[in-house]
């Protein structure tokens, strides 16, 4: 495409304010971007009024816990990931020919990850770097060591950060209940938390899970579930489930895949639980080797159309 480029204009424009809206776009949230920048919550505020004036739109509408992206915001989106990661391949020194590349990358997740992200994480790897082996490792109480030392080389995950570790924010989800497409709250419209406390529940155990962050907020309104089923995987459990009255809380990026091919019905749940972000995190000792530069970079890309789908209906 041919196009006459305003250089005063370019000159004019201050480009790291795009690196700012693209962060906000993925954070919701000015408290997260000013994190993950680096920078303090006023510098991010200050960038969110010189991005409005310059391009004449909100961008963002406060809500009670996130910020949601006017119509156009949405729109800038896709194209603003894409001329960031070109940029950032333009600054990748030349002589580095992942075609060329011959290793291993050595991936920590959990069976979750490895449905979400892997995939297409996969593709892009075996067409890219046809000469590196992935070998994928569970999560364990070893996996932040193991960045540290660089026995791995990234680790996918919804853990908080580790103090010692690298990370960055891949993709938003949250936390929903699935049930057998035949139980009874399968056709409700709203479950309660009465609702909650009268079923059993399934619960995926994984390692710094914050699967029981609604245990949580039950014992501060002074209840409890009853946990049934404890499990560490996230792809069985759907269907462990099947022909039962458990409750299992997933998050729901994966139980959308997994809906494709289990009978299951996914339920708003009743209590106010925030979204989370699931990360990649590496070791220090990584940071700077251009192997890992581009490991990161494509894990970016394979993340940046996940999200959380809209409202669950009844019955959905």
């Amino acid at each position: 495409m041919n196009f006459n480029m305003n250089e005063n204009e370019l000159r004019n424009f201050d480009l790291n304010l795009l690196l700012t809206l693209h962060v906000l776009l993925e954070e919701r949230s000015v408290t997260r971007a000013a994190e993950r920048l680096n920078l303090s919550q006023s510098a991010i505020s200050h960038s969110l009024t010189r991005l409005r004036e310059a391009l004449n739109d909100p961008l963002f509408v406060r809500g009670r816990h996130t910020m949601t992206p006017t119509a156009k915001a949405e729109t800038l989106a896709e194209p603003l990931r894409q001329l960031l990661a070109q940029a950032h391949r333009l600054i990748v020194p030349p002589n580095f020919d992942v075609t060329r590349f011959s290793g291993i990358l050595r991936i920590a997740t959990t069976d979750y990850g490895a449905l979400v992200i892997l995939p297409e994480l996969l593709r892009q790897i075996t067409h890219s770097a046809p000469n590196v082996t992935v070998e994928v490792h569970p999560w364990s109480n070893e996996t932040a060591r193991q960045l540290d030392a660089g026995t791995l080389d990234i680790a996918l995950g919804g853990q908080d950060p580790f103090p010692d570790l690298q990370w960055t924010n891949l993709f938003s989800d949250r936390l929903v209940f699935a049930v057998d497409a035949r139980h009874p709250l399968a056709r409700r419209r709203a479950v309660t938390i009465s609702d909650i406390v009268a079923f059993p529940h399934a619960v995926i155990t994984v390692v710094a899970s914050r699967m029981n962050i609604i245990d949580k907020e039950l014992i501060g309104l002074g209840l409890s579930r009853q946990q049934r089923l404890k499990i560490p995987y996230f792809l069985s459990a759907p269907s462990i489930i099947l022909g039962t009255d458990l409750i299992l809380t997933i998050p729901e990026v994966g139980a959308r895949r997994l809906q494709q091919s289990t009978a299951i019905t996914l339920l708003e749940i009743p209590i106010l639980i925030p979204e989370y972000r699931y990360k990649m995190f590496w070791g220090r000792k990584n940071d700077d080797r251009l192997f890992h530069q581009w490991v990161r970079s494509e894990t970016r890309d394979a993340c940046a159309k996940l999200t959380t789908l809209p409202t669950i209906g009844a019955g959905a």
